[in-house]
């Protein structure tokens, strides 16, 4: 990606969808009507929307608006995805609130189950997550969920793009007693993995290899 004049970052939401306004507007990214206002910036959103909170719903919907708005002015918002998104898509809801539940009721589907089908292949969330990504390079910073496994830097951004966003899509069709590594092992998932952080030295090397690339 080109080299952007201001880049803002937003780590886990976790359906704090007050907080996330209130993030946008003190970094200047959004106006009094929530409309995308900044000029040459690239908003990086890691993941993790859902689960926890009590409106992801609204969270979602704002992101794929600024999504659209943000070219207007030489912008971009990326949004990539995260470990409690992949839980939601294979049905796994243990940490989805009551909240969060309610507000994905609305007059398109009143039901308990919204949240479920709107993260199921077909449902509306899914459809947007699978036009995501999972890990993003902007010069010498790579942005993911998680942090890159060494198993992994043999592989270029693009590579890795695709199998971790391919291995979502077949779990629609493999089930979830053959989840991919990619998804959920911590040394193979850049969704889980936490090497970075004490991977010292080698990881280091390694990394600054797989940047030099």
């Amino acid at each position: 990606l080109q080299n952007y004049k201001n880049i803002i970052v937003i780590p886990d939401l976790h359906g704090g969808r007050d907080e996330y306004f209130a993030i946008l507007k003190a970094s200047k990214c959004v106006d009094a009507k929530l409309q995308w206002q900044a000029e040459n910036t690239c908003l990086v959103q890691l993941g993790d929307i859902c689960d926890r909170g009590y409106d992801s719903r609204s969270i979602y919907q704002h992101i794929a608006a600024m999504q659209a708005q943000a070219p207007a002015k030489n912008s971009k918002v990326l949004c990539l995805v995260g470990n409690h998104e992949v839980l939601n898509i294979v049905g796994l809801h243990q940490y989805t609130t009551q909240d969060e539940k309610n507000n994905f009721q609305t007059e398109d589907d009143p039901t308990p189950q919204a949240l479920i089908r709107a993260f199921r292949p077909g449902g509306w969330v899914f459809n947007w997550i699978m036009q995501q990504t999972a890990m993003v390079q902007i010069g010498r910073i790579i942005f993911a969920h998680g942090d890159l496994p060494i198993e992994l830097m043999s592989q270029t951004v693009e590579q890795i793009n695709v199998k971790v966003m391919q291995a979502v899509k077949d779990f629609t069709v493999k089930g979830i007693e053959q989840l991919d590594p990619l998804l959920f092992e911590e040394t193979h998932s850049i969704l889980w993995c936490r090497q970075a952080s004490f991977g010292g030295s080698e990881y280091e090397s390694k990394f600054s290899e797989f940047l030099d690339r």
